[in-house]
């Protein structure tokens, strides 16, 4: 927008600087060009009083001694001819010569060219000027001069380029001009955009990446814009309230809602020991309440997730809470090995297979150990959910060579149809209602990947199966200290 700003604005200015220029290039010309025709005038004035005194006295030597002084001092031919054609003086002109002949011509048809038309700097350097001895109904003779338009010219091509060079001096000024005013305007605007970009990729966190841009918007630019600042920072302000305030209320429900259903399933376990309910009520009961105890564990993690990122986006961007290098990585291999040994025996009941792919052990991702074994552990525990029996499910870790890390969970099971790939990851959803869970997983795995600054994408298996794809790429995370896989 700078740019585009800067363009109309240095544009603008030239149009106006050139409309003011091509009369004052005119007006060069006009000028030094009149002043041209006025000398000339006076000299053929001045040959025509010699003629019409030669004429009188018929004696032509000392006009012929003149024009020939005259073509030696100022380089210019000259050519006296009576009524009759002949030549009676001549300097450095012939009547022979095309362009004088010419000009004769134009004078006997009482047609005058004893001026030259406004000079340019590319006009010919030489002109031919004629006029008539006496009236044109008492014809005398003609006088025919060729009269040099060097000097003239050259003083028309220095006052061209001074022209000239101002109006690029007022197209340099323009440009300084507009870049200041251009920056100062829109300076603001670069903040904000700032600010509504980071929004945009992180909607549920306001960040400091965000907070900051907006603070410096409302130091700078016009009134209006820092009013536009202002008010979106109260935007902001009441967005990062509304979402503390969401978090909030889910933790709380959570943990009020937690501890009575963990009572509950302990009363429902005692009074199926004591045989006061039937086996197939008490299993009922209980599965409900593991349920809903499951779903509320689901929500204090995404809850304890989104206040742990928010305070790492914070950290990342402001760097004084607490060193940069302090912030913890995950080494992928020992998370990774951690979660197969964990979920191996659920998978062999299954009649599933987990492996991890081979690796060299070096990928490391910009998340904490805790997180990334929370992530993996969702994905796995969906994979061998809904893969079905005899399906593979395998875990890789890749390292690009721009210096992108990616962890790849894929499966070979009935995967999720196309159409359910984009909801996938909304809360609560749910492929197949028939299986128990929260439906909270996928929601969960992906906020915590794109919270610590990657990329988390659902694609369909070839031929079957589905793909989830993590990727980090370079400067995803500050260097950190290396952390290991922690419970």
């Amino acid at each position: 927008m700078k740019r585009r700003l800067r363009l109309v604005f240095v544009g603008i200015v030239e149009v106006a600087a050139l409309a003011l220029a091509v009369p004052l290039l005119l007006l060069v010309s006009y000028d030094r060009t009149s002043t041209f025709n006025l000398n000339r005038s006076a000299q053929l004035d001045w040959f025509e009083g010699l003629a019409v005194t030669a004429s009188a006295a018929d004696s032509w030597s000392s006009v012929q001694l003149v024009a020939e002084r005259y073509a030696q001092l100022y380089d210019e031919g000259v050519l006296i001819i009576d009524a009759a054609g002949v030549v009676r003086a001549s300097a450095a002109m012939r009547i022979d010569d095309p362009s004088v002949a010419a000009a004769v011509t134009e004078v006997r048809r009482q047609v005058f060219a004893d001026t030259v038309a406004s000079l340019r700097p590319w006009s010919s350097d030489t002109s031919v000027l004629a006029r008539p001895i006496g009236s044109v109904t008492n014809l005398a003779g003609i006088i025919v001069m060729r009269a040099s338009t060097v000097s003239a010219k050259t003083d028309v091509t220095r006052g061209w380029a001074l022209v000239i060079a101002t109006v690029a001096m007022v197209g340099v000024v323009a440009a300084a001009a507009s870049a200041r005013v251009g920056g100062w305007v829109l300076q603001s605007l670069d903040e904000l955009n700032t600010a509504v970009r980071d929004l945009a990729e992180h909607p549920r966190l306001v960040t400091a990446a965000a907070r900051g841009p907006i603070r410096e918007a409302q130091r700078h630019g016009p009134p209006e814009v820092r009013l536009l600042a202002r008010s979106f920072g109260e935007l902001t302000d009441s967005l990062q309230a509304s979402h503390q305030a969401q978090q909030e209320l889910i933790a709380s429900t959570a943990h009020q809602l937690r501890n009575p259903l963990t009572a509950l399933q302990v009363h429902l376990e005692a009074m199926g020991i004591a045989g006061e309910l039937r086996s197939d009520d008490l299993d009922r009961a209980s599965a409900y309440a593991r349920r809903l105890t499951g779903s509320l564990d689901s929500l204090l993690a995404i809850a304890e997730a989104e206040h742990e990122i928010q305070e790492y986006s914070d950290r990342w961007h402001r760097r004084v809470d607490r060193p940069v290098d302090d912030i913890p990585q995950a080494r992928a291999a020992e998370v990774i090995s951690e979660v197969v040994t964990l979920f191996q025996p659920v998978a062999l009941e299954a009649g599933m297979t987990l492996v991890a792919l081979p690796s060299d052990g070096t990928v490391l991702l910009p998340l904490p150990g805790t997180r990334f074994v929370e992530v993996l552990e969702n994905l796995v525990e969906n994979a061998l959910k809904y893969a079905g029996a005899g399906a593979t499910v395998e875990i890789a870790e890749i390292d690009r060579a721009d210096g992108t890390v990616e962890i790849v969970v894929s499966d070979d099971g009935v995967g999720i149809p196309e159409t359910d790939l984009g909801r996938a990851t909304h809360r609560f959803w749910r492929g197949r209602p028939e299986i128990t869970g929260a439906g909270l997983g996928l929601a969960f795995a992906e906020q915590v990947v794109q919270g610590y600054g990657g990329s988390f994408t659902l694609a369909s298996g070839d031929p079957r199966g589905l793909t989830v794809r993590m990727a980090f790429p370079p400067g995803a995370a500050p260097p950190a200290a290396v952390e290991g896989s922690r419970r």
